[in-house]
């Protein structure tokens, strides 16, 4: 069982990165849940990402998650909040008893250099400069602030420009400040970097 990388925050966020090398029916035996996803690879990772989530939750409702108005995934009635993301052969889960999550991860593509006009501004590719990955970090980091907002209409670059790009200690910080109509909030973004792809987390305990 490829679990890749599990840890808790100091805020309770349970997290989990499990490295997809299993069969589609490993996923669907495992979690009895099946998805009706026309795409093969595409249907293999939803299924992948409901079983991280009952690897971090055995008793995890699976099968009530639904698309909320914005097309998260949430759990109607029910306290537990959580976020999910795949990228090439990996899947993510963060869980948390009571806080919305916001996660994301990507691995490195050189599409990300090529589309890096679309969600980042000029200083903000300036204090990318911070570290060498700091282009996927970035994409990452505002993918993760995008789906704890959990709301529509949110420009990349507008709403959510990056203020803070530190690097102490192989520890990544980013902060990014949300621009609504009245006023703005910091998001809070933890980071990390791994040879194949790069993960962000919104980090309640900053918040």
């Amino acid at each position: 069982m490829p679990l890749f990388h599990e840890f808790k925050t100091e805020s309770d966020q349970h997290i989990a990165i499990w490295q997809v090398e299993e069969s589609l029916d490993f996923f669907e035996t495992a979690t009895q849940y099946h998805s009706a996803i026309s795409n093969a690879q595409k249907r293999k990772e939803h299924v992948a990402g409901r079983f991280v989530l009952h690897y971090l939750h055995p008793s995890f409702p699976i099968h009530e998650i639904r698309p909320n108005a914005f097309g998260k995934p949430y759990l109607a009635d029910h306290p537990l909040q959580f976020s999910i993301s795949h990228s090439g052969n990996y899947v993510a889960a963060c869980l948390h008893h009571a806080h919305e999550q916001g996660i994301d991860l990507q691995c490195w593509t050189p599409k990300v250099e090529k589309i890096k006009g679309k969600f980042l501004s000029l200083s903000e590719m300036e204090l990318c400069k911070a570290h060498p990955q700091g282009l996927l970090l970035a994409w990452t980091a505002k993918e993760a602030a995008f789906k704890y907002l959990n709301k529509q209409g949110v420009d990349f670059i507008q709403d959510l420009p990056i203020s803070t790009f530190s690097v102490i200690n192989e520890n990544i910080y980013i902060i990014i400040n949300h621009n609504t109509n009245n006023d703005s909030i910091q998001i809070f973004i933890k980071s990390l970097i791994f040879n194949d792809f790069a993960f962000s987390y919104v980090d309640h305990k900053a918040i």
